[in-house]
């Protein structure tokens, strides 16, 4: 076992902090882009569906 210095356990801390935040991000955003990409396609059906009636 290696003996960390304080600033050393903070570091890791901070940088294990910012790669979390990182990935909540990219959730985030992988999210909305699925939620546009769902909304795109309901509007394409609606258009269809319109066209089709129409």
């Amino acid at each position: 076992m290696q003996h960390l210095s304080l600033s050393d356990v903070c570091h890791h801390q901070t940088s294990l902090i910012a790669d979390t935040v990182l990935e909540a991000n990219a959730w985030l955003i992988h999210r909305k882009r699925m939620q546009a990409m769902v909304e795109r396609e309901a509007d394409c059906q609606r258009w269809r569906t319109v066209q089709v009636d129409g």
